[in-house]
């Protein structure tokens, strides 16, 4: 599940540094929390969110409604196998997991 963090870019044009891994960090919290509205609080407003085999999703409120939608069908959790980060990219790959 490659995820694309947009904020990153948000948060220096204000100052402040965020190193795309503390963003990713935060991705997979409110993921595992199934936090709809958090996580889409890290995408850029036209944000284009892939989720392979799907069709991808574009817009932050989009993005927002595809994980409410998620999360509300089952419990699921995004396990970290791997970050790899080049300057201001990270990206994860991950096993994914649900419970009824």
């Amino acid at each position: 599940m490659p995820s694309h963090l947009p904020a990153v870019k948000f948060f220096q044009k204000q100052g402040v540094f965020v190193k795309p891994r503390k963003v990713l960090e935060k991705w997979v919290d409110a993921f595992n929390s199934g936090d709809a509205k958090a996580i889409s609080g890290l995408y850029h407003e036209k944000a284009v969110n892939y989720q392979v085999p799907e069709l991808p999703v574009e817009g932050k409120d989009r993005i927002e409604e595809m994980f409410a939608t998620e999360f509300s069908r089952a419990k699921i959790t995004c396990i970290v196998e791997n970050i790899f980060e080049d300057a201001e990219y990270t990206l994860e790959t991950s096993l994914g997991g649900s419970q009824g």
